[in-house]
């Protein structure tokens, strides 16, 4: 009501110091007093100072010092009023870009749980597709066996069918939104279908081999080194580039040579169970729900400890690399100085995906304890029953993405902090798609088993073209959403302009 009254005051000075104008619209007589009968009524000099100013009001004149005074306060109040104008735009400009930003991680947060869930679908259905294909021939195999040999056709299909189908489906041609954002799952799919089955695997390699702890060790000490070595050739770091670059380099063969760096979650899959072995072990002879939820507790407490320390310590070590002043240009090292840099810089790279593969693991196994170990008692997800799992992927998927959002807003004192935020953040996106990845698996197979008419492979088929006609829908959706957020920052950056 002040800001009211004082607008109002203000129209009312200017309406009686104007030239131009008709009746004063202050005076509530509705006086006809005009502008050319004010005697002594002076505009700003070229100075822009106050000259004389009588006005004649009623037949009264006014006083000089009366008018210099209104004048002040009607220009203090326009200033008070552009300041509220640009302060109310500075709140609806912040407002606009947290709802962006909130926006953006949502959705990078959804994506990478979408294309879990979709990669570990079609993997699992192309695994039981050819497992029956290998039935069919009369070859006696062991139960343990066929399965590994599966395995190892499914990579050899996958190294060769994820890069060519990549290299085709790239959607910048298609004018057709919904085709579009359809190839994009599609794309976003393709890495982890090849990155589950390197882990499936290094899974039934250790199934077949025999869980022990010196089998395991050996097995991720083969698998580090060996992806170690691929990231430190020169071919693999030209692929990768040219990959990033598009253009002429970008071809078949440089996207097969790429795609071998994403076996980093089997090498992480290895690392977690050298990590978890002795609790594995140890849970096994505990049959108190609380003590075991205890352990793993204290496990991830460890594990985050470990983790996080370990991880800012290559982010410094990194960081100081960058600033050392070398003598000698990198073109004319040796070509042994040049290969120790190289693969320095992928084992640090191997290192910290690995280290964070098992802290997103030591998360995941802790929430699973607390939740059907210790609350539903049972003793895994998987004999929980489907409807449980769907309740949990529906909560995890909630409050994990709240808690994404949250953290995406906050601003770090240290390293380290900000090292521990982004692996909480990334093991949180990578959760919920493994949750969802486990439900999904155990309705499939309380669908398949429940049916007599569908036999197994009919039913893996029905449930994953179902799982991906939903996922293609809600892909959509949210890029529809995004175009649009898109839309209104280019408006916005125009009004800005």
């Amino acid at each position: 009501q002040q800001f009211k009254v004082g607008v109002f005051g203000s129209f009312c000075a200017n309406a009686l110091m104007s030239n131009n104008s008709g009746a004063s619209q202050c005076n509530p007589g509705g006086a006809t007093d005009r502008a050319s009968e004010v005697p002594g009524l002076a505009e700003q000099d070229d100075n822009g100072q106050l000259g004389s100013i009588t006005v004649v009001n009623g037949g009264s004149v006014a006083p000089e010092p009366e008018l210099t005074s209104l004048k002040q306060a009607h220009l203090k109040l326009q200033q008070a009023h552009h300041s509220l104008q640009k302060a109310v735009k500075e709140r609806e400009l912040r407002s606009f870009l947290d709802e962006s930003s909130y926006f953006s991680s949502t959705k990078t947060f959804g994506d990478a749980s979408l294309a879990t869930i979709a990669g570990w679908m079609v993997e699992r259905t192309a695994f039981e597709l050819i497992i029956v294909i290998i039935s069919a021939f009369d070859v006696t195999w062991e139960a343990n066996l066929s399965s590994l040999v599966a395995r190892v056709v499914l990579i050899a299909l996958s190294a060769v069918g994820v890069p060519v189908m990549d290299w085709f489906m790239r959607p910048e041609s298609l004018r057709n939104d919904l085709m579009r954002d359809q190839l994009t799952l599609i794309k976003r799919c393709l890495p982890m279908l090849y990155a589950w089955s390197w882990k499936n695997l290094v899974a039934e390699v250790f199934v077949y081999l025999g869980n022990t702890f010196w089998k395991k060790l050996v097995i991720t000490g083969v698998t580090t080194a060996v992806l170690i070595a691929v990231e430190s050739t020169r071919c693999f770091r030209r692929c990768r580039l040219a990959v990033e670059q598009g253009g002429v380099g970008d071809t078949i063969f440089a996207r097969a040579v790429m795609m071998l760096g994403r076996t980093s979650l089997a090498v992480g899959f290895c690392w977690n169970a050298i990590a978890s072995h002795g609790v594995d072990e140890v849970v096994k002879h505990v049959t108190g729900p609380l003590f075991i939820v205890m352990i793993w507790v204290c496990y991830y407490f460890l594990v985050t400890l470990l983790v996080v320390n370990f991880i800012t310590y290559l982010e410094g070590k990194a960081e100081a690399a960058k600033n050392v002043v070398t003598p000698v240009e990198p073109a004319r090292l040796s070509v042994v100085a040049r290969l120790e840099q190289a693969v320095c810089r992928s084992a640090m790279g191997v290192v910290k995906e690995a280290l964070q593969f098992v802290y997103a693991w030591a998360q995941l196994d802790l929430v699973d304890s607390i939740v059907f170990v210790y609350l539903l008692q049972c003793k895994s997800p998987a004999s929980c029953g489907y409807a449980y799992n769907i309740y949990f992927s529906l909560i995890a998927t909630f409050a994990f993405s709240r808690i994404c959002a949250m953290m995406h807003k906050r601003s770090f004192a240290s390293t380290r902090e900000q090292v521990s935020s982004i692996i909480f953040a990334k093991a949180l996106a990578l959760n919920t798609g493994w949750t969802w990845a486990m439900t999904c698996s155990v309705a499939t197979d309380d669908a398949v088993e429940s049916e007599p008419l569908v036999e197994h492979l009919h039913g893996y088929l029905i449930c994953t073209a179902f799982v991906w006609l939903c996922m293609g829908v809600l892909v959509h959706k949210l890029e529809i959403m995004k175009r649009a957020w898109d839309r209104a920052c280019q408006e916005l950056e125009q009004k800005q302009l």
